[in-house]
């Protein structure tokens, strides 16, 4: 609504999305706490144990930060 009142195209960025949760992608959290049950429950005690097919931190932070380079650089 507001692009729209505005005049303004949206513009899609994919290195915008949220981190990547690989296998988990789609999964509702009782689907992945049904059939992955020791890493969900790694996971939800401390975000920061993340299981090998889980986008890491910093590459999430990298690719959101070049993102934000690259729409800051391109309004002078």
């Amino acid at each position: 609504p507001t692009s729209k009142k505005l005049g303004l195209k949206i513009n899609l960025d994919p290195d915008l999305r949220e981190a990547g949760f690989g296998i988990w992608e789609g999964m509702t959290f009782a689907e992945v706490k049904e059939k992955y049950k020791d890493e969900y429950s790694k996971w939800h005690e401390n975000y920061y144990v993340r299981p090998s097919w889980f986008e890491g931190f910093d590459i999430h932070q990298n690719r959101v930060k070049k993102a934000l380079e690259r729409i800051l650089a391109s309004h002078k």
